[in-house]
């Protein structure tokens, strides 16, 4: 089903632009038909190893240039026009894709560094207070407990109440 999908739509391509280069084509079964046994045929050399695609490609090409030339009654280089459009809609949207695709995954690698480099600061920023000595920190809250004792106690010696008391 899907080779009959793509073969019928290669054929309305090649339509299409023979009616952009006013090539006057016929209807679109004659071009179904110059398609299918031009693929046909050019299979065959798939059964050589190693080069069979390459030769497959090139006489599929040589072979729909022929067969559009004669079935629509068009020059040569309308035909071979009529015949490329296909492949080169293809590669037209395929860079189209992949330029928007590199351009997301641009976009993609651009957040995640800027993710690394906070996860970055965030581990500096841990590993600065973890380098502080524990005993400092220590000893400081001792001295300050004692400077809040020693304030509390002169403050309550210095109050009046405790002045007034005789003894």
């Amino acid at each position: 089903l899907y080779g009959i999908l793509l073969l019928f739509i290669y054929a309305v391509t090649i339509n299409i632009a023979l009616s952009v280069f006013r090539a006057n084509p016929k209807p679109v079964d004659a071009t179904i038909r110059i398609v299918a046994y031009t693929l046909g045929v050019a299979n065959l050399a798939l059964v050589i190893p190693f080069i069979g695609s390459f030769i497959c490609g090139l006489w599929a090409i040589i072979l729909l240039v022929i067969g559009i030339k004669h079935v629509h009654n068009t020059s040569i280089g309308k035909a071979i026009i009529a015949a490329m459009s296909p492949v080169v809609l293809v590669l037209g949207f395929s860079v189209i894709i992949m330029t928007y695709l590199g351009n997301q995954a641009q976009d993609s690698f651009e957040k995640v560094r800027q993710s690394i480099e906070k996860e970055n600061q965030n581990i500096k920023m841990l590993d600065s207070i973890k380098e502080k000595p524990r005993e400092n920190s220590i000893e400081k809250s001792e001295q300050e407990s004692l400077s809040i004792k020693t304030s509390t106690t002169n403050n309550f010696l210095d109050s009046p109440e405790i002045k007034n008391l005789s003894y």
